[in-house]
C-alpha cells in the first residue's frame, strides 16, 4: 500500500483580499504582523484561531496580508528543494537578543576540557532517545561514566553518540568536511546497530525511505531522489565549510541541520549526523564551548513541534523561518537553563530539586536566602528572559508542589515561600 503524505491545511484566500486589506489601519497592520511573529512564528492553522480585536477583515484575508508581508521581507538562501525552488527566511527582530546573549556566553571563550564531559553525555543520551532509545537517564549515565558494555540497541546508540562527541572534540578547528567525513561519522553513529552494507553509503531510490512519526500509512516527509541528493551534496558540503557573511553562525548551523535532514543522505543516522554537524560548525566558528549547551534534551521534550516545524517549512513555500524559529526558541531555553545552572554553582546551593527546572530552583534559592521576600511574574520574565506564559507556568508549578504560595496585593500577585510569614521580611 502506498503511503499518504500528510498535508498542512491550506486556507481559501478570497480573490478580493487586497481590497479587503485596505480597511486595515497602519496600527492594525503592525499588530497583525506582530501577532503572526511573536512569541512564535505562526502558520495558518494557528492564525485562524486568533481573536483579532476590532479587525474589519476575515481570518483568511488576514492570512493573505501576512503572507504578502512575508514575501516582501524574505531573504533567500542557497538551499533549494527538488523543484529547484530556493528556501527563504524572515529575519525576526527578537532573534537578535538571543544571538547577542549566545555570543556573550560562548564566542571566543577558551575551551575548558574538564567542563565538557557531563554536557556531552547529556547530549548523547537525549540524541539517542530522540531516535527511539529506551532507557533512563541514570542508567545511561552509568553506562558512560563506568564504561559499561552496552546491553541493547539503545545503549549502543548512546555510546556511539558519545564517541562521536569525542571525535568532534579532537578535530582541528580548520578541518574541512568531505563526503568521506560524512560516511565516517555515519559509520560511527550506527556502529553495531546497522548492517555493514548500509553503512558508509548513500541511500538509493530503491531503499524507499520515508518519515512516518505517527502511523505507518501517513508520512510527513519523503526525501528527494537519489539523483537530486548526489547533485546537491557538493553544495551542501561547501556550505558547511564556508563562513557565510550574510548569516550569523548560529543561524547557519541551524540551516546546516535542516539542509542535511532534508537531503537525508543515509539509510539511518541522519538526525544524529545533522546534530553532529550543527555542533561541529559552531565549534569551528568560534564557539568551542558550545558543548556546554546540550540542545537535544529540549528537542526530546518537543519532538512533535520539531516535526511540525520541518513540515511547515517544506509545505509553506520553503519558508525556513519555521524551523529556524523553533530552534532559536530551544536555544533561548537552553541559555536560560545554562545561566541558572551557573548561578546555582556560584551560590553553592546543594538543595537542587530534580522535580524543578533550573529557573524554578533559582527562584527557590532567591527566596530561601532572603535576597527577595517575594517574586512576581514580571521578576521571572526579566531575570530569565522568558515569556509571560512561561513565567506564570514556572510559578504555578512551584505552588502546586508546595514550594511557594501566592497572595494578591492590589493588581499584583506575589509569590513567597510556603509557610513564611509576610511580616518576617518587613
Amino acid at each position: 500500500m502506498k503511503e499518504k503524505l500528510y498535508r498542512i491545511e491550506q486556507p481559501k484566500i478570497p480573490r478580493n483580499w487586497e481590497a479587503e486589506a485596505k480597511k486595515l489601519t497602519e496600527t492594525q497592520k503592525r499588530d497583525l504582523i506582530d501577532i503572526s511573529e511573536n512569541p512564535v512564528y505562526l502558520y495558518w492553522d494557528k492564525i485562524k484561531y486568533k481573536a483579532f480585536k476590532d479587525l474589519p477583515i476575515s481570518h483568511e484575508v488576514a492570512w493573505a496580508f501576512i503572507i504578502n508581508h512575508r514575501k516582501k521581507t524574505y531573504r533567500t538562501l542557497q538551499i533549494q528543494n527538488e523543484e529547484h525552488e530556493f528556501y527563504r527566511y524572515l529575519p525576526l527582530q527578537r532573534w537578535e537578543k538571543t544571538v547577542l546573549f549566545f555570543d556573550k556566553i560562548f564566542l571566543n571563550r577558551p575551551r575548558d576540557p574538564n567542563a565538557q564531559s557531563e554536557p556531552w553525555m547529556v547530549e548523547a543520551i537525549s540524541s539517542a532517545m530522540i531516535e527511539g532509545a529506551h532507557t533512563t537517564r541514570d542508567r545511561a549515565m552509568q553506562l558512560l561514566h563506568l564504561h559499561k558494555t552496552p546491553a541493547d540497541y539503545g545503549e549502543r546508540m548512546i555510546l556511539n553518540n558519545y564517541k562521536m562527541a569525542q571525535i568532534l572534540e579532537n578535530l582541528p578547528l580548520d578541518f574541512q568536511i568531505s563526503l568521506e567525513t560524512l560516511f565516517d561519522w555515519q559509520i560511527q553513529l550506527t556502529s553495531q546497530n546497522l548492517p555493514n552494507e548500509d553503512q558508509g553509503r548513500l541511500r538509493t531510490d530503491a531503499d524507499h525511505i520515508v518519515i512516518a512519526p505517527k502511523t505507518p500509512d501517513i508520512v510527513t516527509f519523503v526525501p528527494p531522489t537519489e539523483a537530486f541528493l548526489k547533485d546537491q551534496l557538493g553544495s551542501f558540503i561547501g556550505f558547511v565549510n564556508q563562513d557565510n557573511l550574510d548569516l550569523h553562525p548560529l543561524l547557519q548551523a541551524i540551516c546546516i541541520h535542516y539542509w542535511f535532514a532534508y537531503l537525508h543522505p543515509f539509510v539511518d543516522g541522519n538526525g544524529r549526523t545533522a546534530r553532529s554537524l550543527f555542533y561541529w560548525f559552531l565549534m569551528k566558528s568560534g564557539y568551542p564551548n558550545i558543548t556546554s549547551l546540550p540542545i537535544s534534551p529540549l528537542i526530546l521534550k518537543s519532538v512533535q513541534q520539531y516535526s511540525k516545524a520541518f513540515v511547515y517549512t517544506e509545505q509553506d513555500h520553503q519558508d525556513l523561518t519555521y524551523f529556524i524559529d523553533f530552534n532559536i526558541r530551544l536555544i533561548e531555553e537552553a541559555l536560560v537553563q545554562f545561566k541558572a545552572s551557573q548561578f546555582l554553582e556560584r551560590t553553592g546551593d546543594e538543595l537542587y530539586d530534580e522535580r524543578l527546572n533550573l529557573r524554578q530552583n533559582t527562584i527557590v534559592h532567591v527566596l530561601k536566602t532572603k535576597q527577595l521576600p517575594d517574586v512576581n511574574v514580571s521578576y521571572v520574565q526579566q531575570k530569565f528572559g522568558v515569556s509571560k506564559l512561561t513565567a506564570i507556568n514556572d510559578l504555578k508549578g512551584l505552588v502546586s508542589l508546595d514550594f511557594v504560595e501566592s497572595r494578591r496585593v492590589g493588581k499584583n500577585v506575589l509569590y513567597r515561600l510556603k509557610g513564611v510569614a509576610v511580616s518576617s521580611f518587613c
